[in-house]
């Protein structure tokens, strides 16, 4: 599971810069509702885990 801890941190950091915030939530909602299909009740540990670093991404896009 730390492997898809590390991959869904990276898919985040990209997200929060590519994505405005209201388009970030919607494209994370799809993921884990997509992802919710293959591993079930993981898919709320990735929705947590890509929220986390997509809101920590952006903060730290506003100090720069």
């Amino acid at each position: 599971m730390l492997g898809f801890f590390i991959m869904f941190f990276i898919v985040g950091v990209i997200l929060g810069i590519i994505l405005e915030e209201k388009q970030g939530i919607i494209a994370i909602i799809i993921i884990s509702i997509l992802w919710m299909f293959v591993y079930g009740p993981w898919a709320i540990a990735t929705l947590i885990d890509l929220l986390l670093v997509f809101f920590l991404v952006k903060e730290l896009n506003k100090n720069f």
